[in-house]
């Protein structure tokens, strides 16, 4: 505040009204090009995080074990002030342009509107950069709130799988055909079982499937098999380990399993038909197709435990399963390999093991609903994973509730300064033109052609701030939301990060801004039509 004053006082109001009647120089900012230096910047920022994300990738490291550049904490604000001073080095042009092509055709009130804007120098520039900045910054918390909470629920849910897991313990039959009991039978939470993991001479009691599924408020419910330790070896001879096993039911799996839309080049149940063309078909992921040589068409061993080696088809090639995670235990540099087949034809070809049991819910029916019906069923699970119930324990982790409520409280701050900048700017801007008013008054001009010049100015100005503004704004979020996943390594990045984006927050914003626009032009009719003309002209106070 004292600097300007400072500056103002080494001049005289004779003075002060020569430098403002000269031909305006150059703002600083466009003669060093700080828009194009402040992108640049960005983009290096950007670069800086794909390079660290892909070390995580292929080193399974970490997140914490790699340094974190500091100035990726500021690339959003960096980029959106960049895009904001270069659209304000282009918008003069567009005006320009607006103005020669109907020049001789213009009504008094959008003439005078385009040269006022036209003409108006810094301070109309400093005002649309202010609420560029709101509006873009508005707009990208709020993307990323609703991106980090939306997330978080996506890879929980496709960790998972479904919305229940379930592991049962099976009775065991010795070698002279005794029932052998394990103790510790009840309720476990924790992740997956290790199945495939005892010996092929092992037999086990399959329990009744079908209690599992009359169980009151189950909507589908599937067995799937996992194995952690499969391994196996293509036709040609090259063998592989680190195989995630899946035995399912492909038309039972694809009603209970959870899976994003986008992960695969077409819809996950085009996958699950192929499964279906043969009992022998088999997925596989990328990576395994890439180590082992394998295309589809070609055969495949796989084994797990001491079960014997069962022919199977590669029938299609896949990034991503439910519950599968390609950097989960594989080590620095290592990725787990995925095999899905036909559970069927596993039981046909192998000896019987241990499935998990996994179930989708009704819609209203909550965890202690179903805990109940297990309870009524005698069903004593082992391990349980339950998807609700996980998902209440993350957001319920003061890291997260911590971070939506800056990213909420940054974009409810953000729009009150810009309603406050705007309705300041308006204002004062309208007492400091008051003698401009006059004249127009004095020459015949109707206060409602004043009042329509006015709101073209704001179209101009405010318009076209706001509307660069959410388009900045959704441009940033796009570029730099991702950046939230950070501090996470590649296994906590499964499924990938993607930004969302929806209606209902863009709803709420253009509701707030239109709101903003219409109150203050309101404000600023008023103010208008209290200006008496007899009052405004008086040369003799300029």
């Amino acid at each position: 505040i004292l600097i300007p004053a400072l500056a103002a006082s080494r001049i005289t109001i004779v003075e002060h009204k020569q430098i403002r009647a000269r031909a305006r120089k150059r703002p600083l900012w466009k003669v060093l090009f700080l828009d194009v230096v402040l992108i640049a910047i960005a983009g290096y920022g950007l670069y800086q995080f794909s390079v660290r994300s892909e070390i995580l990738q292929l080193s399974g490291l970490e997140a914490t074990d790699l340094a974190l550049d500091p100035i990726l904490l500021v690339m959003s604000t960096i980029f959106v002030v960049g895009v904001g001073l270069l659209f304000l080095r282009v918008y003069p042009l567009f005006v320009r342009a607006l103005y020669r092509l109907g020049a001789r055709s213009w009504s008094p009130a959008f003439f005078a509107s385009l040269i006022q804007v036209g003409r108006g120098g810094g301070k109309d520039q400093f005002l649309m950069l202010f609420i560029i900045l709101s509006i873009a910054i508005g707009v990208y918390n709020a993307d990323a709130a609703r991106t980090l909470n939306q997330n978080v629920e996506e890879q929980l849910r496709y960790g998972i799988g479904a919305d229940i897991v379930l592991q049962e313990q099976w009775q065991q039959v010795d070698q002279d055909g005794s029932i052998v009991i394990p103790d510790g039978m009840g309720f476990g939470m924790g992740g997956p079982p290790e199945p495939g993991s005892s010996a092929a001479s092992t037999r086990y009691l399959e329990p009744p499937f079908r209690r599992f599924q009359e169980l009151p408020g189950v909507a589908h419910v599937t067995p799937v098999f996992r194995a952690t330790n499969a391994a196996g070896r293509s036709f040609a001879g090259s063998s592989f380990g680190r195989v995630a096993l899946y035995g399912i039911v492909p038309h039972e799996f694809g009603r209970v399993a959870w899976f994003r839309d986008g992960l695969l080049p077409s819809h996950w149940f085009n996958y699950l038909n192929l499964l279906s063309h043969s009992p022998a078909a088999a997925l596989i992921s990328r990576s395994l197709a890439d180590e082992a040589d394998l295309s589809p068409g070609d055969p495949i061993y796989l084994r797990w435990g001491d079960q014997p080696l069962t022919l199977y088809y590669v029938y299609g090639v896949v990034d991503y399963w439910p519950g599968y995670n390609p950097f989960a235990g594989g080590g620095a540099g290592a990725r787990q390999h995925l095999a899905v087949v036909n559970l069927n034809y596993m039981h046909a070809t192998t000896a019987l093991e241990p499935y998990q049991v996994w179930f989708s819910l009704d819609d209203g029916v909550t965890s202690a609903e179903f805990y109940e019906t297990l309870t009524v069923g005698r069903i004593s699970p082992t391990r349980i994973q339950d998807a609700s119930q996980e998902l209440i324990r993350r957001r319920n982790d003061p890291m997260l509730q911590g971070t939506n409520g800056t990213l909420s409280l940054g974009f409810l701050v953000s729009l009150g300064i810009c309603f406050v900048g705007f309705l300041l700017y308006w204002v004062f801007s309208i007492r400091d033109r008051t003698l401009q008013f006059g004249l127009f008054r004095a020459m015949g001009m109707s206060k409602s052609s004043i009042i329509g010049m006015l709101g073209l100015e704001q179209l101009f100005v405010s318009g076209a701030a706001v509307a660069a503004g959410f388009a900045i704004g959704r441009i940033a979020s796009e570029l730099f939301v991702p950046l939230l996943q950070a501090v996470r390594s590649a296994e906590q990045a499964v499924p990938p990060f993607r930004v969302v984006s929806l209606g209902v927050d863009q709803l709420r914003i253009t509701i707030f801004v239109t709101v903003m626009l219409l109150f203050g032009f309101g404000i600023l009719s008023v103010v208008l039509s209290r200006i008496k003309i007899h009052q405004a002209v008086k040369l003799g106070e300029e």
